[in-house]
């Protein structure tokens, strides 16, 4: 029997979904590398969360250099509160592969 780690959350209504990247699935082959990732993707969230992400823009110019423009972007409630949601209901979950 093979078993791989999984990062699993859990949705509104109590049923388990593993977290996706661009609708990917990541297993990992050891405990720790599941608790790691774990532990980086929180840290990255909460940031996210409190303090924004920035974007910076450029602005083509004809006779000068491109003018930048930078601003901080916060996500929106429902988006913030589907973030949380998926934080507070994560963890490190064992799944039997063939």
């Amino acid at each position: 029997m093979y078993y791989a780690y999984v990062l699993v959350h859990k949705d509104k209504d109590g049923f388990e979904h593993p977290l996706e990247y661009d609708g990917k699935v990541t297993l990992y082959t050891t405990k720790a590398g599941a608790d790691y990732e774990l532990a980086n993707y929180s840290y990255t969230t909460n940031r996210y969360l409190s303090m924004g992400r920035i974007e910076t823009r450029y602005i083509p110019r004809k006779w000068w250099f491109d003018k930048r423009e930078t601003k901080t972007v916060f996500p929106t409630e429902e988006h913030a509160r589907e973030l949380k949601l998926v934080l507070d209901t994560l963890y490190v979950k064992r799944v039997k592969l063939a």
